[in-house]
C-alpha cells in the first residue's frame, strides 16, 4: 500500500515544470492594456490552466491533494482581487477585512504555517544577513544601523513591505542584494553591518516567500525529509496568488502611492497584528534581479516594529526586534576595503577556478552581463570578501533601543 507522501516522477516532474516555464518567472509586470486587476485574474488563469492539465494528464495517487489544493488557490485570487478592488476604489477599511478574513481560513492558515521557517534557520552564526546604509555622517553605534528611529519615522517613504512613516528592518542575505536593492549607491558613503539571531527566541518563525528556496525545496522529494517537502509542495500551489501579488514589479519608481505594493503591505500589516502566530517577519526575493540569479543571496527580509504607543515614548528603536539579533557594529565600506584581508575558506586554487571562469567568459559575452552574473564569481567580488572580514574579525552585540 502507497503512502500518502508516494512518490511518483509526475509530481516531481510538475514542480520541475515550474523552473522551466515563463508562467512561473517572478518577478512580473502589468501587461499593456490591463489595469492590475485584470492582470493578476489573467496570470492566475493561465497559472491554473496549467495545474489542472498536470492533474488531468496523471494518475498519480496524490493529485486529489492538489486539487484540493486548487481551492484555497481560488479562494485566494478571489479574494485578493476583491481587496484590490476594495482599496483602489478608496474603502481602505473594507480592503483589509477582506485581506483578513481570506488570510484566517483555517486552510489558507495551514499553508502559511507549512512555507514558514525558524529566523534561526536563515539567520545564524554561519549564515548572518545583513544590513547597508548610506550615511554622509560617520556612524559607530549599532543602533545606528538598525531601523530608522521612531523619531524620525517622516523620513519613511511607502516600501514594498511597510507603509509610509512605518520604520521596518529591512535585512538581506549578501551585501550584494542590500546594495542592489538600494539601487546601487556610492560606496563611498556606505556603512554596513551583519546581524545574528539571538539563540533566546528559538520559535520565532518567518513566512518564507522566497519562491527560489520553496521550489528548490520542493523539486526532490527523494530523501528523509519527503511527507515534508510534499507538504511544501502543495502549499506553494495553494498560495501562488498571493505570492504573485507581491511580486509586481512597480512601474512609477518616483511615485507617491505604488499599487503594486497593496497587497506586501497589507500582508505585512496582517503579521504585525497576528502575534500568536509567531511569525515576526517576510523573506521574500529581491525584485531587482530575476528569480533565476541569485538564490539565496537574493534573499530579503523585512520585519515590522512590534510596539504599542506608550513604548514610543520611551524607546527609539523596538525593542522587541532588538532582543531578536545581535550585530557588529557599523564599519564603513571604504576602511573595511582597505583592509587586504585574506579569507581562511577561501583557496588560491578556488580563486584561480574562478579568475579562469570569468576569462572563459569573455567569449561568452559574461562580462556584457556580469551584473546578473555575478554570483558565479561571487567569491572574486569585495561583497564576499567585506562578508567574511566581518564575520571573522568583529564581534556581534546588543542593540540599545532607549532615548
Amino acid at each position: 500500500m502507497k503512502s500518502d507522501y508516494s512518490n511518483d516522477d509526475s509530481i516531481t516532474n510538475f514542480f520541475d515544470s515550474f523552473k522551466g516555464r515563463k508562467l512561473f518567472k517572478l518577478p512580473v509586470e502589468i501587461e499593456e492594456n490591463q489595469s492590475l486587476v485584470s492582470d493578476f485574474i489573467e496570470k492566475c488563469k493561465a497559472i491554473k490552466i496549467h495545474i489542472e492539465e498536470h492533474i488531468n494528464n496523471s494518475n498519480y495517487e496524490n493529485s486529489s491533494q492538489l486539487e484540493n489544493c486548487l481551492d484555497v488557490f481560488d479562494s485566494l485570487e478571489r479574494g485578493i482581487s476583491q481587496t484590490l478592488e476594495a482599496f483602489l476604489s478608496g474603502d481602505i477599511k473594507a480592503s483589509y477585512d477582506k485581506f483578513e478574513k481570506m488570510l484566517e481560513s483555517k486552510h489558507t492558515s495551514i499553508h502559511l504555517t507549512n512555507i514558514s521557517t525558524r529566523l534561526s534557520a536563515i539567520c545564524n552564526s554561519e549564515t548572518p544577513l545583513y544590513r547597508v546604509r548610506k550615511s554622509d555622517n560617520y556612524l559607530t553605534k549599532r543602533e545606528e544601523i538598525f531601523h530608522i528611529p521612531f523619531s524620525q519615522r517622516h523620513l519613511v517613504r511607502n516600501q514594498r513591505y511597510s507603509v509610509a512613516g512605518l520604520p521596518c528592518l529591512y535585512l538581506g542575505a549578501s551585501l550584494y542584494v542590500c546594495w542592489r536593492e538600494m539601487n546601487r549607491p556610492d560606496f563611498n558613503k556606505l556603512f554596513v553591518s551583519a546581524f545574528y539571531t539571538s539563540q533566546t527566541h528559538p520559535e520565532e518563525m518567518i513566512l518564507n516567500l522566497n519562491i527560489e528556496a520553496l521550489i528548490d525545496i520542493t523539486s526532490n522529494f527523494r530523501n528523509k525529509n519527503q511527507p515534508k517537502n510534499f507538504k511544501l509542495a502543495l502549499s506553494l500551489v495553494a498560495l501562488w496568488p498571493l505570492i504573485l501579488s507581491c511580486n509586481y514589479l512597480n512601474k512609477q519608481q518616483d511615485a507617491i502611492f505604488i499599487q503594486e505594493y497593496v497587497i506586501p503591505n497589507l500582508l505585512m500589516q496582517w503579521i504585525s497584528r497576528q502575534a500568536e502566530h509567531k511569525i515576526i517577519g517576510i523573506a521574500y526575493h529581491t525584485t531587482k534581479i530575476d528569480s533565476g540569479y541569485y538564490g539565496y543571496k537574493g534573499l530579503n527580509v523585512v520585519f515590522p516594529p512590534q510596539i504599542n504607543h506608550s513604548d514610543v515614548k520611551r524607546h527609539d528603536y523596538c525593542p522587541h526586534l532588538a532582543k531578536q539579533f545581535v550585530c557588529t557594529p557599523p564599519l564603513s565600506w571604504q576602511v573595511l576595503k582597505s583592509i587586504e584581508y585574506i579569507p581562511e575558506r577561501q583557496s588560491i586554487s578556488s580563486t584561480e577556478k574562478l579568475s579562469k571562469y570569468l576569462r572563459r567568459g569573455k567569449k561568452w559575452d559574461i562580462l556584457d552581463q556580469l551584473d546578473e552574473e555575478i554570483v558565479s564569481v561571487y567569491q572574486l567580488t569585495d561583497f564576499y570578501k567585506l562578508e567574511v572580514c566581518i564575520q571573522d574579525v568583529q564581534n556581534p552585540g546588543r542593540i540599545k533601543t532607549k532615548k
